[in-house]
């Protein structure tokens, strides 16, 4: 029984393939991988990876996220609602690492849906997006950005007819999967410090700029 290689003698229908992209595309199972298409995979899911995450903090934290919720709605919204905010961020983010198309189309629509509520909130004034649970920060154009650029990421990945899971991306041997792991969980911490550090230091900024023009005033 034969194994694939990336040097072994190109196979009927791959003739004209380079060995850049059948060592890229890795095993047969995954040989309809293309690099404009593997570009998009990995920014995907991070956004379901985040997705979870903040899912799981709303779970476990959902008073932030309730609290949010009732100043955008204009009336009281339980922690209990906080916390099936949550489960459905989990559940639709674990779906999306699946790599069920329907789920990454549900994601994008998901984080559009996150951004129209960041951006009502940012202009209510609402204290705290409510997006990491305890780990609060003002809602800005940071977090409507992000998620923008989240929905946009997500319906790139429905588009594309490759093996978007998780799993997928990490079948390609232990050393690529350690290093993809790792970049994964990277860029994850990356944009959940944008969303909460990241937005309060460019909160507390705008706060300083708009205090300093009225002691300018006093003192002339």
């Amino acid at each position: 029984m034969s194994s694939w290689s990336p040097f072994s003698a190109p196979s009927a229908g791959e003739t004209g393939v380079s060995l850049a992209d059948r060592t890229v595309r890795g095993s047969p199972s995954r040989r309809n991988y293309r690099a404009p298409e593997m570009s998009v995979i990995g920014p995907f899911l991070v956004t379901a990876l985040v997705l979870v995450v903040s899912g799981a903090a709303k779970v476990a934290a959902p008073s932030s996220a309730a609290a949010m919720l009732s100043a955008v709605a204009g009336r009281t919204v339980s922690t209990a609602a906080g916390r099936a905010v949550g489960v459905f961020e989990i559940g639709l983010g674990v779906a999306a690492l699946v790599g069920w198309r329907v789920a990454a189309i549900a994601l994008g629509v998901a984080y559009l849906a996150f951004a129209v509520v960041a951006e009502v909130a940012r202009r209510r004034g609402v204290p705290s997006c409510g997006c990491f649970g305890a780990a609060e920060a003002p809602p800005g154009t940071t977090h409507v950005a992000l998620n923008v650029a989240s929905a946009a990421i997500a319906f790139a990945a429905g588009a594309v007819s490759v093996d978007r899971s998780l799993f997928g991306a990490l079948d390609h041997g232990p050393t690529l999967a350690i290093g993809t792991s790792a970049a994964l969980g990277a860029a994850v911490a990356m944009i959940i410090a944008t969303e909460t550090v990241g937005a309060e230091v460019v909160a507390a900024r705008r706060a300083l700029a708009t205090v300093r023009p009225i002691r300018d005033g006093h003192r002339q």
